[in-house]
């Protein structure tokens, strides 16, 4: 019983779950003969999350779920506050899975008779990356146009922006997919549109990562210890170029000084942290904290 518990706890604490249309999608590819390619898109897109995941824990991220869906994967979390961190993180993936053509295409040239089920990799692998830069939320492409508008617009109108595209573009493919059953039935047109449709009307717009830079995280750290840092820097700088300076192993203290190297003021993570929360990531840190100061 007690190894049972055990099994059941490792069980419940690996971040995976998996969305109903899964399985109904898993069933179908059965049944038509096309469970290798729900396979391969299935580890693929996986692969493809890593990539997020990965560039994701480089920025002071860290995963929180990973949920399968019919024909990819998506990452669950708290919401990305930063722009270029968004766009970093969301070409990842795609990146990832061009990456993984080029592998099949040099892989093709040493083993050709292993040509067919490269080509299926290919395909599938492609095709991953391309569906999802398309500028429709939450795919990548739809993650990169909302931090670029959120910058002009904010990012609840970006994000409102995105997704009423998304929802268009969803039901076009929803319109595929009923034509299709009268001239060659098309399954992955009804998924796709039905997914993007939904996913748009209710998904959380904090579903991404966790930060480990957070003051929170940092606060559990330092039970264990943290290695703390001085960071001079300019009060003509940005906030947002003090944050890039912080990361999830160390504690920063920033040394703000003025245009002859004489240090105003001393700031903390925290002070940087909440000024971001604020939406004021582009502000000059004089003119936002030495003048108020």
């Amino acid at each position: 019983m007690k190894a049972v518990q055990q099994l059941k706890n490792k069980i419940q604490r690996f971040p995976l779950s998996i969305h109903p249309a899964f399985f109904f999608v898993l069933i179908y590819c059965v049944f038509f003969g096309k469970l290798q390619a729900f396979a391969t898109i299935t580890i693929l897109a996986l692969i493809h999350e890593a990539g997020h995941a990965i560039v994701a824990l480089r920025y002071g991220y860290k995963l929180k779920r990973v949920r399968l869906l019919p024909f990819g994967a998506e990452l669950c979390g708290q919401d990305l506050f930063l722009p270029l961190h968004e766009i970093r993180i969301a070409l990842a993936g795609p990146i990832t899975n061009f990456g993984i053509c080029l592998i099949c295409v040099a892989l093709m040239w040493v083993w050709p008779a292993a040509y067919s089920n490269l080509k299926l990799v290919f395909d599938c692998s492609l095709s991953l990356a391309l569906f999802n830069l398309l500028p429709f939320f939450p795919l990548d492409g739809g993650r990169i146009f909302v931090a670029l508008v959120s910058q002009k617009l904010g990012r609840d109108l970006a994000l409102k922006t995105a997704k009423i595209f998304t929802i268009f573009f969803g039901i076009f493919l929803l319109i595929l997919f009923s034509v299709s059953l009268f001239i060659s039935f098309n399954l992955t047109f009804g998924i796709m549109g039905f997914s993007l449709v939904l996913s748009s009307i209710f998904i959380s717009t904090n579903s991404k990562y966790e930060r480990l830079t957070s003051a929170s995280f940092k606060q559990k750290k330092l039970k264990s210890g943290l290695v703390q840092k001085h960071i001079a820097i300019s009060e003509n700088s940005s906030i947002y170029s003090a944050f890039s300076n912080v990361d999830a192993r160390t504690q920063a203290v920033f040394c703000v000084q003025d245009d002859f190297g004489k240090e105003i003021i001393h700031l903390s993570e925290s002070d940087i942290e909440n000024a971001i929360n604020k939406g004021d990531a582009y502000k000059k840190i004089g003119d936002y904290f030495v003048k108020n100061h």
